[in-house]
């Protein structure tokens, strides 16, 4: 008002009457649903890059894809995890000494200044311990309330050492908490406990897979924390979350579900290292001569390298491709059968989706509508989708099979260079949409990328990777016990040291990844002794199933809570066999199971159980594929 008096908008009459009314405004925004901090980062630097400063102006009303329900979920699943994962490795100790003990306490108001100041990272509160006796401490929050720790929410807090040691289990209070301390604390149930802003984090991305709307993202521990968007931006080594894509690879190269690789270990000389390349499973147990089917259930690391040197290493690097997975982060050596190549949660779920909606390759997308200031829609998604049951066909050429794989002997060994070297055909993909879009009108179609039958296949493969066969378990169990269900499939990931952990899968109408790991690639997942201080810990080396998988199956069991199991039913082109199992031939006998095969790919040999599982060529006995 003293400013439009100066200028001469009003008069002093004016001012004077108007600076005594009452003022009645309000501040009007909408109101906030849920948060999701990382995707709406995403749906910020989408609108600019459409519109330009105009996004921040001009009143723009955005729908996403995803709901207050399953994003919660997300987000829940994914703390929690890292929270779990964090208490397990010990407590590193106060973030801040206000005053010491014995020293003049700090008065309430300097308490509450100070704690205002700090942030707050998810369900992690700053606090200051203001008494400590060995049953119970007091610690006052930020708006001047109180809360207690008892020895319930101290007991996690070992002393942590590294990230392979812990100390021993504090018996009271007081080993953990003095007065002065600055601390965190979080509330569980109706108890506090005491916490601490975790070093590790972690990323989850879930999509639709016959679709790709996004249906859940979290990119990270908190945003607060940390803006980097890990779920699309942090490239990472996805360890045996890649062994799906590389047995579609070879089946699509003439192996089947029934095919017999040796699982022995395997030595080779590395001219370039200087030294034996030994790859090894985890753990270090071999059965020798088992089916793919429980290569991948049991994700055998020198199982998956004979298959990799069955295909082809560049065969098998181009392959990758079809899933959507970027040339340029996939290398070409042997340990890609390990899973050395570095992609993002968000690519590892797009590859997924392909293997779970009948081999398309769909695109993520997160915004389904955007509006003007007044209602009008100026834009509205159209997604390319699935559909397994049209007569859509595969836009690359027929894979070329060397007769070693379509040979099922597991003694014929021989690969020429030629055959191991052959590539990918290239998709036609312009020929490809122009025929679909003719054919099928105004719905387009995502690319379809491996057939249909081959497709199921996997899935299938990978359902067993969750429930095992008799005799062993998936390394995917717990998904199980958890969910309770049994049409869901998924793959463990570990990489080299536990740098990375992984787990990624399928349910209904839902394709989830989760990354767990540090910023810091230079430092592990580590392992963990047992302490009876904490229910149901998890203990020992972490990877996988350990560190990953536990958000995926709480994401997983809040998102299919109410939702119908669906059985797994084979596509046309899939034919039934009894096998086998420890030969993969036709059952002749006891020891069988029903085995999926494309039609044609069928044994025709009855199972004829020998001793021995090499063969000797000059006196040198030959590694079995």
């Amino acid at each position: 008002l003293s400013r439009m008096l100066d200028e001469g908008y009003i008069t002093q009459q004016q001012f004077d009457q108007t600076r005594t009314e009452a003022i009645n405004a309000n501040y009007h925004a909408p109101e906030i649903a849920f948060s999701a901090p990382y995707l709406s980062e995403m749906v910020r630097q989408d609108m600019y890059n459409r519109y330009g400063e105009s996004a921040y102006e001009d009143g723009y009303r955005i729908y996403t894809t995803i709901t207050r329900k399953v994003q919660q979920a997300a987000q829940q699943a994914v703390r929690n995890n890292v929270l779990d994962y964090d208490m397990r490795h010990g407590y590193r100790g106060p973030a801040n000494v206000l005053w010491k003990v014995g020293e003049s306490a700090w008065d309430n108001n300097k308490i509450t200044d100070t704690l205002k100041a700090l942030p707050t990272y998810g369900p992690l509160l700053p606090a200051a311990v203001t008494s400590a006796n060995p049953q119970q401490a007091t610690a006052m929050l930020a708006d001047g309330s109180t809360v207690a720790l008892s020895m319930e929410g101290v007991r996690w807090a070992r002393p942590y050492r590294s990230d392979t040691q812990q100390g021993p289990t504090p018996r009271k209070v007081t080993d953990v908490l003095q007065t002065g301390q600055q601390i965190w604390v979080r509330q569980v149930g109706d108890a506090w406990w005491l916490a601490q802003v975790p070093e590790v984090n972690s990323a989850l991305v879930s999509i639709n897979p016959q679709n790709g709307a996004v249906m859940a993202l979290v990119g990270g521990f908190d945003f607060n924390q940390s803006k980097f968007n890990r779920a699309t931006q942090a490239l990472r080594q996805v360890g045996s979350n890649i062994k799906p894509f590389l047995y579609t690879a070879a089946m699509d190269k003439g192996l089947t579900l029934a095919s017999m690789l040796n699982d022995v270990p395997i030595s080779r000389w590395d001219a370039g290292a200087g030294s034996d390349w030994q790859p090894k499973n985890s753990p270090p147990q071999y059965a020798g001569p088992i089916r793919l089917r429980q290569g991948l259930g049991q994700s055998k690391n020198v199982v998956m390298v004979r298959a990799m040197r069955a295909m082809g290493v560049d065969y098998a690097a181009e392959y990758l491709q079809r899933f959507g997975f970027p040339a340029q982060n996939i290398v070409h050596t042997e340990s890609l059968a390990l899973g050395s190549a570095s992609f993002t949660p968000m690519q590892v779920a797009r590859g997924y989706a392909v293997m779970a909606n009948g081999g398309f390759l769909v695109d993520p997308w997160f915004i389904s509508k955007i509006e003007n200031d007044q209602g009008g829609v100026i834009f509205e998604a159209k997604p390319k989708v699935a559909c397994p049951e049209c007569d859509i066909p595969v836009i690359y050429g027929d894979t070329q099979k060397s007769n070693v794989l379509e040979n099922n002997d597991v003694e014929d060994v021989a690969i020429s260079r030629e055959q191991q070297n052959v590539s990918v055909p290239m998709p036609q993909l312009e020929q490809a949409n122009q025929a679909l879009v003719a054919k099928t009108g105004a719905q387009e179609y995502a690319p379809h990328v491996i057939n249909t039958p081959l497709a199921f296949l996997i899935k299938s493969a990978l359902n067993t990777n969750i429930f095992g066969e008799p005799g062993w378990q998936g390394t995917g169990w717990r998904a199980g016990r958890d969910l309770q269900r049994r049409d869901i499939g998924g793959k463990t990931g570990t990489t080299n040291s536990s740098k990375d952990a992984w787990f990624s899968g399928y349910g209904p109408g839902v394709v989830t990844s989760v990354w767990i790991g540090f910023d810091d690639h230079r430092r592990n997942l580590g392992h963990t002794t047992a302490s009876g201080a904490i229910k149901d810990q998890i203990s020992g080396y972490e990877g996988g199933a350990k560190s990953a998988q536990p958000a995926w199956d709480a994401y997983m069991k809040a998102v299919l809570e109410g939702v119908p199991e669906q059985p797994l039913t084979p596509p046309p082109g899939i034919v039934t066999v009894n096998i086998d199992r420890s030969t993969g031939q036709l059952a002749n006998g006891g020891n069988s199971r029903e085995e999926y095969f494309i039609e044609g790919t069928q044994p025709t040999q009855q199972a004829v159980h020998e001793v021995g599982t090499t063969i000797i060529d000059n006196g040198e006995a030959q590694e079995l594929f």
